[in-house]
């Protein structure tokens, strides 16, 4: 996935990687707006056309999102009017509405990456995870280091989703000093200990 981009809003080029992630926001919302809709309305008609809603953000190019946001726009409009309901859909905390997002962006890339682009991902995804979870269940990790953790695990996924190789290929070096440092901390009292 490269960075060139088309013209956006003020006639600026909107890099790949951010319009992915646009469009997987709008399919995210579509998905549980439309789901929302046809669940709720009594008019088989309207019910129906959310489901076409739905399906042409998930059809919308990456060229051109303009239809794909009047859909999701339409949908909105359309889930007011259920205002008191029970059922409809909650705000999201950020967090997890990110990781909704980014399985729409897996969708939408597996199409798109070559499959040494694919291989590369997994494995930086892998090693951060694999060394994240270690520092996790390390008595050493204290409150500073647990920031520092949660910031590189951070930085380093969103550059994947991304497509941010530079930043994804340099922060797994800075995770692995992360867990050199607290790892000779929890040795350093083991081994002054005669016991």
């Amino acid at each position: 996935m490269g960075d060139e981009g088309v013209a956006g809003k003020g006639g600026r080029a909107e890099p790949e990687a951010w319009r992915v992630w646009q469009l997987a926001l709008l399919r995210q919302r579509a998905g549980v707006l439309s789901t929302f809709v046809a669940a709720c309305t009594e008019d088989r008609a309207r019910a129906e056309e959310a489901g076409r809603l739905e399906n042409e953000v998930f059809a919308a190019p990456l060229e051109n999102l303009t239809g794909a946001r009047g859909a999701v726009e339409t949908l909105e409009r359309w889930t007011e009017e259920f205002e008191d309901h029970p059922h409809r859909p909650p705000h999201v905390r950020p967090a997890e509405a990110d990781a909704q997002v980014r399985d729409h962006v897996k969708d939408i890339l597996i199409g798109r990456l070559t499959s040494a682009s694919t291989e590369w991902r997994f494995t930086v995804r892998l090693f951060t995870d694999v060394i994240a979870r270690r520092l996790r269940r390390c008595a050493a990790l204290d409150a500073c280091a647990r920031a520092d953790l949660d910031y590189l695990h951070g930085r380093i996924t969103m550059a994947l989703d991304l497509g941010h190789r530079r930043t994804a290929h340099h922060e797994p070096a800075r995770l692995r000093e992360l867990e050199t440092e607290v790892r000779a901390r929890h040795a350093g009292p083991e081994a002054a200990d005669p016991a």
